[in-house]
């Protein structure tokens, strides 16, 4: 497992990006780019040492080394093909967010933003994890059954090029009904948050957003 290295990241090239990348998204999103924006916090980022830092604000483009290209069949495209496997972090990430939910006791929600909820709607983790806000589901994770498994699970569902977004929060989730959401359930997450996680670097690495004053 890698070490991974805090750096510090500048405000005004980080909310730029945060901006575009929660924007007019879902409304976790929102809430949350509302609540970051209206209160104090640091931004930062946690990268292997291995990271190209001349690109430390530089979100939208990748931050790894390239993966070494190998040569087979991709998924179940017919044919044989030489790719590289896309970089990230998710292993060394899980850790860290699973050893902050249980140290401060906290409880984490996921968007899933390429997934639309309606009454047919059937998938196992969902069964599990899911909830839902009108047709936006979402993984809510509690300091009780919090694992490196389901939280890498959250990740990869979460996961898009271009967004991704989960977020340590002091709510409990206790008074959702039948998987819903209800608006101010989710002003109440984005109120208590206490660490906020967003996709960046083409999707090989997060921006990290902690808040520093009540």
């Amino acid at each position: 497992m890698r070490k991974l290295y805090k750096h510090c990241l500048n405000s005004e090239p980080t909310l730029i990006f945060l901006k575009s990348s929660l924007g007019e998204t879902n409304l976790l999103s929102i809430e949350i780019l509302n609540f970051i924006c209206s209160h104090k916090g640091k931004f930062f980022s946690l990268l292997p040492k291995d990271a190209d830092l001349a690109k430390l604000h530089h979100f939208d483009q990748s931050i790894l080394p390239e993966m070494p290209k190998q040569r087979g069949p991709v998924g179940t495209l017919p044919g044989i093909y030489t790719y590289s496997m896309i970089s990230s972090i998710e292993e060394e990430l899980c850790d860290y967010l699973v050893n902050k939910i249980k140290k401060y006791s906290l409880h984490c929600i996921f968007d899933h933003f390429n997934a639309t909820y309606n009454d047919s709607y059937r998938c196992e983790f969902f069964d599990s994890y899911g909830r839902y806000y009108e047709k936006e589901i979402y993984y809510l994770v509690s300091n009780k059954n919090v694992s490196k498994k389901n939280i890498l699970e959250c990740l990869h569902s979460s996961k898009t090029f271009w967004h991704s977004l989960c977020i340590l929060t002091k709510a409990t989730f206790q008074d959702t009904i039948d998987k819903t959401l209800s608006k101010e359930q989710v002003q109440e997450i984005c109120l208590k948050a206490c660490l906020v996680i967003v996709g960046a670097y083409d999707g090989e690495g997060y921006i990290f957003w902690e808040k520093t004053s009540p």
